[in-house]
This record gives C-alpha cells, sequence and structure tokens, in this order.
C-alpha cells in the first residue's frame, strides 16, 4: 500500500478502492483480473521482484529511480535539490553495501532503517549539483572522482609520523619483523631497519599519488596553503608538487615572510603579535560573553499562558499529533476540546457520530458517552448561545502577544464580539466537586482569565468585557468580572516571571 500510494506510482485511494471492487487483490504475484493503473503498478513490483535476483542493488535502485522517474518528479515538489540528492544518496549507499559482499535487497534495506533508527551520520557528506553556489570540506580521499572550479589545499606542509610500526610484514619474504621497547631496552628483528625503509618509501610515493589527486580535482584555479620552515625539508610529495607548479607560467607564488613580526609580552604576562593582546583577561571577557550568548540562546522564544499561569489544568497548549486537533493534556480533554472546535454550535449535529470518531483517535472509545455530555453540556450554556446569536465568534483562536524579544501565546476556547467587546470562554474540564469554592479560594483561574484579555486586548486593541469559564462536566458557567484589575494583576505576573527567567529582554 505505501509503495503504490507514494510518488513512484501514485495510485490514488479511489483506484485502489475501485480496483478491488472489479476482482483485484493487491498482491503483484497474482494481481487478479481487474485493469487500471494499480494493475500496472503492480506489474512494474512484479518485474522488479524478479529483477533484484540477478541485479546488483544499485543498478537495481537506479533502473527503478530512472523508469518511475522520480528524478524529474522532484523538480514539481518543494526543494528539488535536496530531494535529487537523497535518491544519490541512496544509489551511492547501495553500490558501498553491495561492495562489501553478497547481500540481498532485503537485507540492505534493513541496514537502511537501522541506520534511521540510530540516527547514524554520513561521514562524507553529498556534494552538491555543479552549478550550486557552494563551499565543501573534505577529504582527498572524498573528492576523487570529482572536480571543482576552484580547489584550495590547506595543511599540506605538515608532515605525517615519522615513528614506524612497530609490526612490520615482509609481504616479498613472508615474514614478520618487530621492534618492541625503548631505545635503552629494544628488542629488533633483525630485518626490521630495512623493512622499515622499505615501508616508508612506499609510504612517500602513496603520499605522491594522492598529492596528484588532490591537485587534478581543480579545474580553472588551485590555490596551495602550506607553511615551511626554513630548515626543514619538504616531504617527498610536497617537493614533487612544488617542483611540477615550479615551471608552470600560470602558477604564481607569494611567499609571506613571518621574521618581522614581533613577540611582546603584556601586561598580563601573556605575549601577543604586534601589541595585540591574548591574556587571561581577554580569554575570560571572551568566556563571559559566549555562555550570555549560549544563555540567551537557550531560552524559549515563547512562553505559554496556562504556563505564566502555572495552572495545573488538564487543558494542555499543543496537541501532539496532527490528528489531535483538541489542546487537552489528557486524552479526554483532548477529545472534548476537538469535538468542540468542529461541530456546530447552533444544532449540535452529529455529536454522538464525532465524539465516537475523537474518542476513538485518542484510544479512549470507551468514554465516547462522557465526551458527547460534556459537549451537550457547553452546547446548553448560555454563554454558548450568546456566542452563537453574535453571529461573530471563533474557536480555537491562536493568540501571540511580542514582550521584549519573546512571545506569549495562548489558544482562546471561544471569543465573541458582544456590545462593542470581546467575550472570551474557557472550557473546563477539570474534575472538581465544587467550582464556586474553587474559584474563591484559589486565583489560579483569574489570573488566567486576566491573562488571556490582557493578550487579547493587546493584540485585537478592543477592550474585553468579560471572561466566562465553562466546567463541562456539570455544564456550570461562571463569569469574572474586574477585567481591568485582573489585566493590571497579569502584567504584573507577566513581568515577574519573566524577570525570574533570565530578564525581559
Amino acid at each position: 500500500m505505501a509503495a503504490l500510494r507514494s510518488t513512484a506510482f501514485g495510485c490514488s485511494d479511489v483506484e485502489l478502492v475501485e480496483f478491488l471492487d472489479k476482482g483485484g487483490c493487491l498482491d503483484y504475484t497474482s494481481p487478479g483480473k481487474a485493469d487500471g493503473p494499480v494493475r500496472e503498478a503492480l506489474e512494474v513490483l512484479a518485474r522488479f521482484n524478479q529483477a533484484r535476483t540477478w541485479m546488483p542493488i544499485d543498478q537495481l535502485i537506479e533502473m527503478f529511480i530512472r523508469e518511475r522517474r522520480l528524478a524529474e518528479i522532484s523538480f514539481g515538489r518543494a526543494r528539488p535539490r535536496e530531494r535529487l540528492r537523497r535518491l544519490k544518496l541512496v544509489v551511492e549507499q547501495a553500490r558501498a553495501f553491495s561492495q562489501v559482499g553478497e547481500r540481498s535487497l532485503r537485507v540492505f534495506a534493513d541496514w537502511i532503517e537501522q541506520q534511521m533508527a540510530e540516527g547514524s551520520r554520513m561521514v562524507e557528506i553529498p556534494v552538491p549539483e555543479a552549478d550550486e553556489d557552494a563551499v565543501r570540506i573534505m577529504t582527498i580521499h572524498a573528492a576523487k572522482g570529482l572536480e571543482f572550479p576552484i580547489v584550495v589545499l590547506a595543511g599540506i606542509g605538515s608532515s605525517g609520523s615519522s615513528r614506524g610500526s612497530p609490526v612490520i610484514f615482509d609481504r616479498d619474504g613472508g615474514g614478520v619483523h618487530v621492534s618492541l621497547g625503548s631505545e635503552a631496552k629494544r628488542f629488533i628483528t633483525s630485518g626490521y631497519e630495512v623493512a622499515r625503509e622499505r615501508e616508508k618509501e612506499a609510504d612517500e610515493e602513496e603520499a605522491v599519488r594522492l598529492m596528484y589527486v588532490a591537485t587534478t580535482r581543480a579545474r580553472d584555479h588551485l590555490v596551495l596553503s602550506l607553511y615551511r620552515k626554513a630548515t626543514k625539508s619538504e616531504s617527498k610529495a610536497l617537493a614533487a608538487v612544488i617542483d611540477r607548479l615550479a615551471t608552470e607560467a600560470d602558477c604564481e607564488w607569494h611567499d609571506i615572510d613571518c621574521s618581522h613580526i614581533e613577540i611582546v609580552q603584556t601586561s598580563e604576562g601573556g605575549t601577543g603579535a604586534e601589541g595585540a593582546g591574548d591574556n587571561a583577561a581577554d580569554r575570560e571577557r571572551w568566556i563571559a560573553g559566549r555562555m550570555a550568548v549560549l544563555k540567551q540562546a537557550s531560552k524559549k522564544p515563547a512562553i505559554a499562558v496556562t504556563e505564566l499561569a502555572h495552572s495545573d489544568k488538564e487543558e494542555a497548549e499543543w496537541g501532539e499529533v496532527y490528528y489531535r486537533k483538541g489542546r487537552g493534556g489528557t486524552s479526554l480533554g483532548r477529545a472534548v476540546h476537538s469535538v468542540l472546535q468542529s461541530i456546530d454550535l447552533t444544532t449540535g449535529e452529529r455529536v454522538e457520530e464525532i465524539s465516537r470518531a475523537q474518542a476513538t483517535a485518542e484510544g479512549i472509545p470507551h468514554l465516547w458517552e462522557d465526551v458527547a455530555k460534556m459537549v451537550g453540556n457547553a452546547l446548553r450554556t448560555s454563554v454558548v448561545r450568546r456566542a452563537v446569536a453574535s453571529d461573530r465568534y471563533y474557536r480555537e483562536l491562536f493568540t501571540s502577544m511580542p514582550w521584549g524579544n519573546r512571545l506569549i501565546e495562548g489558544f482562546v476556547d471561544l471569543l465573541f464580539e458582544e456590545d462593542g467587546g470581546l467575550v472570551i470562554v474557557d472550557y473546563k474540564t477539570d474534575n472538581v466537586e465544587n467550582e464556586t469554592a474553587l474559584l474563591k479560594d484559589h486565583e489560579l483561574y483569574t489570573l488566567q482569565a486576566g491573562i488571556y484579555a490582557f493578550a487579547v486586548n493587546e493584540v485585537t486593541g478592543k477592550p474585553v468585557r468579560e471572561v466566562v469559564l465553562i466546567f463541562l462536566r456539570s455544564g456550570k458557567e461562571i463569569s469574572i468580572g474586574n477585567i481591568d484589575i485582573l489585566k493590571v494583576q497579569a502584567r504584573h505576573r507577566i513581568i515577574s516571571i519573566l524577570n525570574a527567567n533570565g530578564g525581559l529582554l
């Protein structure tokens, strides 16, 4: 099903249903008698199923990409270059995988899934297209077979390790030579020094060949960057490059004399070039500045209204997955919010059907009646009927208010305009026995109502006349007054919370 509905075949759900209705079977080894695009796709899958036994993995995948026009289709989607790179990456990985040994397509697919599950990263990143403006940093080995308009070779003046391996295999004589211990107490076989010199010459020759690969990657310009001491002899590879390029008419050498640079003593006891300070105090300032940048970058760019109110209510600000449209922190809360978000508030039509569907989506199909009951309680409240009568109401309204370099964000369950002002409605699925007593004893709901009123007023520029809480389990609605006082308290709360978390800016 995933393959048939993918970009490679593009079979729609309607075509799949029609294929089954006509007697087809979703099995490429026995597709039945039905015709159409699904039948053609299954025949392609059957053909590639047979070819996988006789073709290398990389050739099989490359042929599939070519036949199904996946490269051409990439240009009809967003970010085509990225899609092309992914296709090439899969082919290259298949080619490298097949070179390890005799491997099947299933083993390769399992390996790819394992790499994805483990979050593995590629050691070498695929090279961009030739016309893409980009700078790539890679090893010489990774550049084999590639060409670039400009190549910069850095660090070619550095020499490798002069220490030989303690164990050298004599391929010509079929023996093994070893050198163990320190200079004072050393065990060495008779042929070790000869074998070491032979290995050193072979390494130098390989370095020359590798340098040839590196320098011939450039099409237009080759830039060599190296540092050489006057008393130090060049390696064989570097000497080969210098000798070869010294006779080139288009080659320019720019020697930089560093002898005039004076190393001076700074006041803090450190050293610097030409008086430039690089001391302990400079380092401490740099570390402090770096930590300040990291601290600022680690702050959340947005803070939720419920977080400001320290609310423990069941409704969270964000659902976890795409089909969970409600924002409740519990499955029941999400289901209730989702139904109230999509149902017709005037008629309540299909409330049971929608409640069943959303309860099932949340994994609580046995609680669909509770969902329907709470939704029905909301529809019967006077404030919801007022919202419908206003003919201008908004559900699940996202509100975002800038504050310094932070954002205060939240969702208003229901908002409507009445008599030139705004009314905010907040659904509560909290399981409490006495809502009025809870409201009087705690500032939780009043603080949250004030923050919502303050944010909505700042964003819309319109006054908030009333905030109404609906406790859906009982259908009780409580109106919160003194909005202006609550907004002032909310502003002070926002300032105190943000200051406690590192300031407003």
